[in-house]
């Protein structure tokens, strides 16, 4: 039916969707789009994770206004989402933690689309990392995490979540 699915190694987790007449996926991908209207000012935005660019692809489509910075690890993946998936622009070559020390940027936003069951990077879950992306947060801005998580196993949100307290004063579950 035209429809394209990314999955990765094991083929459980979908990290990237592509519907053939519509930049929405029915899925989560959907809900980033209101991200931006969470923060104080919406015009700068951050994906750590891009895999093949669902979220890039639907912003550049329905929020052009927003600026996005991408960051994807594997350059495979990428590849993949430029063949397959419609992915343009740039995507930063990089790993979302070494990424984010070594800018000075600022963003509304920063969006964190790199945990999917069965492949969490433990060091994208830790305090320290919580307060990196807190520093890079421009004020009134919005740190966003899609935590894939096994759907009768609450434990890994609940973990994130209890990590997250420990750096910001709010932390909402969806």
């Amino acid at each position: 039916d035209g429809r394209r699915l990314l999955q990765l190694n094991e083929g459980w987790a979908v990290h990237s969707i592509r519907e053939p007449d519509t930049v929405f996926t029915g899925g989560i991908w959907d809900h980033f789009l209101a991200l931006p209207d969470l923060a104080a000012d919406d015009g700068r935005m951050l994906v750590v994770g891009s895999a093949g660019g669902t979220t890039k692809r639907a912003f550049a489509a329905l929020r052009p206004d927003v600026a996005m910075t991408s960051v994807e690890l594997d350059p495979a993946v990428t590849r993949a989402g430029r063949t397959w998936f419609g992915l343009t622009g740039p995507v930063v070559a990089a790993d979302g933690r070494p990424f984010l020390r070594r800018t000075r940027e600022s963003w509304d936003v920063v969006h964190v689309d790199a945990y999917r069951q069965p492949y969490i990077p433990f060091y994208l879950t830790t305090r320290e990392f919580f307060e990196l992306a807190r520093s890079r947060l421009a004020p009134g801005g919005v740190l966003s995490i899609n935590v894939g998580a096994a759907p009768s196993d609450p434990r890994m949100v609940e973990a994130v979540s209890a990590t997250m307290r420990a750096v910001f004063p709010i932390v909402v579950r969806y």
